[in-house]
């Protein structure tokens, strides 16, 4: 049976921790102390990939989103005055047709050409995946080699 490695701490105390045995070789305790350093270091640059996609999807929501406001803000400003503009022209060129009906169909053009601006902004916001999915599958590559490290290490 082995004594305790004693050794001393940075008070000037003996420290009875498992440290390294007499062989030389590395103890429970400087084992268990390494394998905590790797999953902390492995932790923050998991964290820190996670900030950086978190970032980049931010910054094309931002660009998605972009269109879609100005599109809703010159729709809402131009809709308005354009319609009451081309309703009075065509109800007084085309008196067959009452300004109603003009009203009606240059509503439904207008629709049409909204409804196209939309889907651009749509179509790029759809292209963003909430998941981080780069820093999802390297934690868990990492994870499934600290757990075969430690099966590993046991045998």
């Amino acid at each position: 049976m082995n004594a305790p490695n004693l050794h001393m701490t940075d008070r000037g105390v003996a420290d009875a921790s498992p440290g390294r045995s007499s062989g030389g070789e590395p103890g429970v305790g400087d084992l268990v102390a390494g394998i905590l350093r790797d999953v902390t270091k492995l932790l923050e640059n998991h964290l820190a990939l996670f900030r950086t996609e978190v970032g980049n999807d931010l910054r094309k929501v931002k660009q998605g989103m972009m269109p879609l406001a100005v599109s809703a803000a010159l729709a809402a400003v131009a809709t308005g005055l354009f319609a009451a503009f081309l309703v009075g022209l065509l109800a007084w060129a085309m008196p067959t047709i009452p300004w109603w009906g003009w009203a009606g169909i240059l509503a439904a053009l207008l629709g049409v050409v909204s409804g196209i601006t939309c889907y651009s902004g749509v179509t790029k916001l759809a292209s963003i995946s909430p998941m981080p999915t780069e820093t999802v599958q390297t934690a868990k590559e990492s994870l499934q080699c600290i757990s075969n490290q430690i099966s590993t290490d046991r045998t």
